[in-house]
């Protein structure tokens, strides 16, 4: 009840535990779910592999006006869209050279 409740008043944080979900897949799902009202271009998404290691990150198209201009970061065109395996976890296409 938490759960439905949560996700029903976009607010996942009230219910004091943490949700928990079988994969990746309905974690994101029911996270995006969450987020009214918006666009699809003014989403912002970051994936890290490792926060201890900021070095290569996938964001979405609403991030990349924040990281032009910036000397260190190079943006690339690939449009890259979530993968899961079959048991819905999230592929990671964050590899480092």
């Amino acid at each position: 009840m938490t759960l439905v409740n949560c996700l029903t008043a976009c607010c996942p944080e009230s219910g004091k535990i943490p949700l928990t979900f079988p994969n990746d897949r309905e974690a994101i799902s029911a996270a995006l779910r969450t987020l009214r009202p918006y666009h699809l271009e003014d989403l912002k998404l970051v994936r890290i592999k490792n926060t201890l290691e900021l070095t290569h990150l996938i964001i979405s198209t609403g991030c990349i006006d924040y990281l032009k201009g910036e000397t260190a970061s190079i943006i690339g065109e690939d449009d890259m869209e979530l993968e899961f395996d079959s048991a819905g976890d999230l592929i990671s296409r964050l590899n480092n050279p």
